[in-house]
């Protein structure tokens, strides 16, 4: 049963219907796709990193696979896991620590609009550095010097390469951290769900630009991109944004508040109301910093434990690994792949084949974030969390049976020849394929958006900071190990045997979701807080439940 103060609020908040609703829609929405801009320089990094994968800059025979390695047997010539790439993949999420490290200080610091702004000229500066970087290849060009750049060494270029995605990748830690935060915090109760998917549908979408500039332009080109992005999410944030209202109020800073909810809901809506509500559980006055004794709180550390699962299973799903190696996956598994007995250009037909069904997955990736947009609040968190797991788990274990039962194995060019020339071996394929997109697509749906959502809502203001916080650096730190560790486990045991260890963190995420994971759809952030005072999780979760269930 929700507090009286909050069914007020909730029954204000859907009581205003047709076009002044509309205005207030339009204008929160503006602000969360404004704020959203930083994600989508987050998620061009990570497309930057998979377009990478097949560049000539990694690859000196351009080809970065190793069919073989990929199933247990050894060749030569051909390396998927070039050192170089580990590094230029891994490497961003050791510059997202520090990022969800500082994001975690400035965002009480300083605000939540601000470090957003922070957060722009990292990823400018890194950018720039990295687009730099590119002028060793002279034929590319450059910003530097091209006279400078050619009497520099390879490990000038390297340097500045690595450099910059450290720089970027701050940019991302703060970005991953901040946003969601700030998108809910300016969010009314009623549209939190839809704006708070917003983030990762942005992430989506940078990562879909990143792969679409990269699939026809050289990496100098598109490394140009983001920095318009950077510029123009600046803009945005410095001259129309307002801060959100309940960290102003937390100030002490109530005018600013009250125009800062006018400017978000409308001249017509009660703003008076939701801000004696915002009122109610922060700290007016003057901002109370957390205790140590705070993370003592049941209201802290359940909250806690829960977002930090909820992360471990996203990354541990083997996401970040299928988007970093899609081509990969696919060059193995000979999915794209049209080949005739006798063909001449089999690396190359494999390689133009992968690549191109590569961009089906950004594009399913994109499109149904975007589908949970409208899903996330007519369905409630949970339910999404759970039916993604179901699909997730079942697209693994197909997929790795695939690889496990048809293996490519090749010591020449005509054992490729031979063995997609079949019309079976092709058929079981596409079918791998379209496991993969449905992998791709329950992921998105629920594990991609969901985690973010749930971190910016559980938990209370005071402490939202320092939790955070904490999450996004463990993320970070989970994205680093996966996607770092790939290419070990695939040499100890294969690539059908990680599939099978992502299903098996799928399988647990599934139950883990079922009995500990409350639903927060259409509550109040300090309602949903309240929710773990003198409660124990289990008892949360079976709460919101019931509450879902009668709807």
């Amino acid at each position: 049963m929700a507090s009286a103060r909050g069914d007020i609020f909730v029954q204000n908040d859907s009581a205003f219907e047709g076009k002044n609703n509309k205005d207030k829609m339009w204008t929160a929405c503006f602000a969360a796709f404004s704020a959203a801009l930083a994600t989508v320089n987050f998620g061009y990094a990570l497309g930057f990193t998979a377009e990478a994968e097949l560049s000539e800059q990694f690859n000196s025979n351009n080809s970065a696979i190793d069919l073989s390695m990929l199933n247990g047997n050894s060749s030569k010539g051909f390396s998927m896991c070039d050192p170089d790439f580990d590094i230029f993949a891994s490497v961003v999420a050791l510059g997202a620590l520090v990022g969800g490290l500082l994001a975690g200080i400035l965002i009480d610091k300083i605000g939540r609009k601000t470090t957003i702004i922070s957060t722009t000229i990292f990823y400018f500066l890194g950018w720039v550095l990295i687009a730099n970087s590119y002028c060793y290849y002279g034929k590319h060009g450059g910003i530097g010097d091209p006279e400078f750049c050619r009497k520099h060494s390879k490990q000038w270029y390297y340097s500045m390469l690595y450099c910059g995605r450290v720089i970027t990748g701050i940019g991302v830690g703060m970005s991953s951290l901040v946003v969601p935060v700030y998108i809910a915090e300016i969010a009314s109760a009623r549209m939190r769900g839809a704006l708070g998917n917003i983030n990762q549908l942005s992430i989506n979408f940078g990562f879909v630009v990143a792969y679409m500039t990269g699939y026809k332009q050289n990496l100098p080109t598109t490394a140009y991109v983001p920095i318009g992005i950077s510029i123009l999410n600046l803009i945005l944030m410095v001259f129309f944004l307002p801060e959100t209202p309940r960290y102003l109020l937390a100030n002490n800073r109530r005018h600013d508040a009250i125009l800062a909810l006018y400017w978000l809901r409308g001249q017509d809506y009660p703003v008076e109301e939701e801000c004696f509500e915002i009122e109610g559980h922060v700290n007016f006055g003057t901002q109370e910093q957390w205790q140590w004794k705070d993370l003592k709180s049941s209201t802290f550390y359940w909250p806690l434990i829960i977002a930090l699962f909820l992360m471990f299973f996203q990354e541990f799903s083997g996401i970040n690994c299928i988007l970093f190696y899609c081509t990969s996956i696919f060059f193995a598994s000979g999915i794209g792949a049209q080949l005739k007995p006798g063909d001449t250009h089999i690396l190359d037909t494999l390689t133009k084949g992968s690549e191109e069904y590569a961009i089906y997955v950004c594009f399913t990736l994109f499109i149904f974030t975007g589908i949970s947009c409208f899903l996330v609040d007519r369905f409630g968190r949970r339910k999404l969390l759970l039916s993604g797991s179901v699909g997730m788990f079942i697209s693994l274990i197909l997929v790795s049976v695939y690889v496990h039962s048809y293996p490519v194995y090749y010591n020449n060019v005509d054992d490729i020849s031979n063995f997609f020339s079949k019309q079976e071996n092709t058929t079981y394929a596409i079918l791998a394929f379209v496991c993969i997109l449905c992998f791709i697509a329950m992921f998105s749906i629920g594990w991609g958006p969901l985690p973010w959502l749930l971190m910016s809502e559980l938990f209370p203001i005071k402490t939202r900071g320092i939790a955070t916080t904490i999450v996004t650096l463990s993320n970070w730190l989970f994205v680093f190990t996966t996607t770092s560790s790939f290419c070990f486990l695939v040499n100890k045991i294969h690539i059908y045997g990680a599939m099978w260890i992502f299903a098996t963190i799928v399988f647990i995420g599934f139950f883990f979701t079922l009995f500990f994971v409350p639903e927060t759809r259409g509550r109040p952030l300090e309602e949903v807080a309240e929710l773990f005072i003198r409660r124990k999780v289990l008892q949360v979760s079976i709460l919101w439940t019931r509450h879902d269930a009668s709807m």
